[in-house]
């Protein structure tokens, strides 16, 4: 396997950051945010199986991604653990008893598990018996309803109301002008908030994503997709022209900062692919000039936790909060409340998702269903259509009365009708959601009606 990555790939590189790295290392950088740290596994792993392992984590970081490759490994360090510490290889009984400990009370690294066991197995055949091979492949993974979504609770997990939304904007400003808060994070916290994007996607941005036509600013956002490369997919997200204007200003002191540190003037394309927020800790320490260049200044990029922290910390800086364990706010707060805003002026499902830059619509129910108000507005809209029908109740004779039960159950067929044409793809739970609320309603209105025989 080692012989047959390195016949096909001069260098490695991972597919989605194209970063290079060698199976021989103890810590393998996969991208900014993916790094792989093996010495605790050399105290632990038998070095022959330790061989087999890295280069399934190879070829997944080379075919797949960082992030897949990311959540294997972790999956190894928690099933390493859970054996005591010692691993020699992947026997049966340890295997079953990992499963039935954390099927549900950790189920991305019971998942995360059975994939790399199935992968590991179809490379290195001769490690993993049949019995074992079975048993993984048979695993169910009890994984939380997405739609449900999680109880939200405290400040740092609930959306912002109006009035914390407006008082936060104000306060990021003042403290901007009186030069408590620099550009930098100024910026990267304003862009969350109007654009909802997560702080991946800040940090991948490039001074080029910065542009206008006709007159109107616009931001070419990355999206973050699954296994893809690093900057493949984009959309286009209008820019204010006050965010415009500072977004320029800083794009400004992006060139002359990095020209002044290389003495050197940078060629157009090199100027138009630094990052517009730059990770500055990089010359905080000699640096290696060849990294400053590498993968169209790949290095120069801030990471996601970075800007996360800068995130907290400006929400500590303008509320005079000290206690890094103090009530603090994070970036799905920040996308809760743009969902939130988008949905309160009436606009559906599928625009909240776009706003998002979510792939389909079952992902953003997890935001919707968290928030009281937009449910009582999705409830209050389905009252509304189903009221006529309702209220005809009261005064209605029984022949009038069973027609108004049959529209009741017409509706509920044509709108199992209009699920059959999702029949694929993820919009199937969505539609299945709606259908059985709908469902529901006109049940107990069915329910409602044969009860009232004795009083009508």
């Amino acid at each position: 396997m080692k012989t047959l990555i390195q016949e096909n790939y001069s260098v490695l590189k991972t597919k989605d950051s194209e970063n290079e790295f060698d199976i021989n290392d103890s810590c393998w950088v996969l991208s900014r945010d993916v790094k792989l740290n093996f010495l605790q596994f050399e105290r632990k792993v038998s070095k022959y199986l330790l061989n087999r392992i890295k280069e399934t984590l190879a070829y997944t970081a080379v075919n797949f991604s960082s992030a897949y490759t990311r959540k294997f490994f972790f999956a190894i360090n928690k099933f390493v653990n859970f054996n005591k510490g010692v691993l020699k290889s992947f026997e049966y009984g340890v295997i079953k008893r990992f499963y039935n400990a954390y099927y549900k009370s950790s189920y991305t690294h019971v998942e995360s598990l059975k994939y790399f066991l199935i992968k590991f197995h179809e490379l290195h055949e001769e490690l993993l018996n049949k019995e074992v091979l079975d048993l993984v492949s048979k695993w169910k993974i009890d994984k939380p309803n997405r739609t449900t979504g999680k109880i939200e609770k405290g400040i740092s997990s609930r959306p912002l109301i109006e009035k914390e939304l407006v008082g936060f904007l104000s306060k990021i400003t003042e403290r901007y002008n009186s030069g408590d808060i620099n550009m930098k994070d100024y910026l990267m916290v304003m862009l969350m908030i109007y654009t909802g994007r997560r702080p991946m996607q800040i940090a991948q941005l490039k001074r080029k994503d910065l542009y206008s036509k006709n007159e109107v600013g616009y931001l070419k956002m990355p999206r973050i997709k699954q296994g893809g490369r690093f900057r493949s997919y984009f959309t286009e997200v209008k820019v204010g022209a006050n965010l415009y204007d500072s977004l320029s200003k800083l794009k400004a002191v992006v060139k002359d900062f990095i020209e002044n540190e290389l003495d050197k003037k940078l060629s157009h394309e090199e100027l138009e692919n630094l990052p517009l927020f730059i990770d500055s800790y990089f010359f905080n320490v000699t640096y290696d000039l060849k990294k400053l260049y590498e993968n169209n200044f790949t290095n120069l990029h801030m990471n996601s936790k970075k800007i996360t922290e800068r995130l907290k910390s400006v929400y500590r800086t303008v509320n005079d909060l000290n206690n890094d364990s103090m009530p603090t706010i994070n970036s799905r707060q920040l996308r809760a409340t743009l969902a939130t805003r988008v949905a309160q002026k009436g606009y559906g499902l599928n625009v909240v998702a776009k706003v998002l830059d979510h792939t389909n619509l079952k992902s953003v129910l997890c935001y919707a269903k968290n928030n009281e108000e937009f449910s009582f507005r999705i409830d209050e809209a389905i009252n509304d259509l189903i009221l006529p029908y309702a209220s005809s109740f009261l005064t209605t004779v029984n022949d009038t009365k069973q027609k108004i039960n049959n529209d009741l159950m017409s509706i509920i067929k044509h709108t199992k009708t209009l699920i059959s044409d999702y029949s694929e793809g993820p919009e199937v739970d969505t539609m299945s959601e709606f259908v059985s609320v709908i469902e529901t309603k006109v049940i107990s209105l069915i329910n409602f009606s044969n009860n009232m025989d004795g009083e009508l």
